[in-house]
């Protein structure tokens, strides 16, 4: 596929738009609270643009999805405002309140931990999507192998949602102490 030109990268950068390059594909992200933020410390809409440019060459033309590319950046986009969220907490945390500050740093563990187990996960997932995708590219295709990426990804994909179920549980707990402790001011 097309690669960016040097300049061309340059002015997306300078446009405040993210570019993450694996091979041929690239994807390219931009959020609108840095845009519409009035102040630092006011809030803002959180929108995220974004657009994969998957390489195409005749001998690679199933990209599916740019063989996974791009996964670890919703994950990590998901936590990063949760984490961002339990960060101004424990930051306004009211000084006679340590246990509203304690909630918030068992939340930010929570979501640290969860994105720490995840990564390795989602190399899985993009690995077994990056060998599907050049399984099919193969003539004649080797159902076989097919089926065991297949497998790989299914597996991959179910450890992730373990790990997600897992830390859902964890963070609806904190979420239900800390309205609880709110509540009771």
């Amino acid at each position: 596929g097309d690669r960016l030109a040097p300049d061309d990268y340059v002015k997306l950068v300078k446009s405040r738009i993210l570019v993450d390059v694996q091979g041929p594909d690239a994807l390219l992200q931009i959020f609108t609270t840095s845009v519409l933020r009035a102040h630092p410390e006011h809030e803002a809409p959180f929108l995220e643009f974004i657009q994969r440019v998957c390489g195409a060459t005749p001998q690679h033309h199933h990209t599916l999805g740019c063989g996974g590319f791009g996964i670890r950046n919703f994950l990590a986009l998901f936590l990063s405002i949760e984490l961002n969220a339990a960060m101004l907490t424990l930051r306004d945390a009211p000084p006679d309140r340590p246990d509203l500050a304690d909630l918030a740093r068992a939340k930010i563990d929570c979501l640290s931990t969860q994105l720490d187990l995840s990564n390795p996960v989602l190399d899985d997932i993009a690995r077994a999507a990056i060998q599907e995708a050049a399984i099919l590219d193969r003539t004649p295709l080797d159902a076989a192998a097919l089926d065991q990426a297949r497998r790989d990804k299914t597996a991959a994909q179910a450890r992730l949602q373990d790990i997600s179920r897992r830390f859902a549980d964890e963070a609806t707990r904190i979420q239900a102490q800390h309205r609880a402790l709110t509540a009771a001011t």
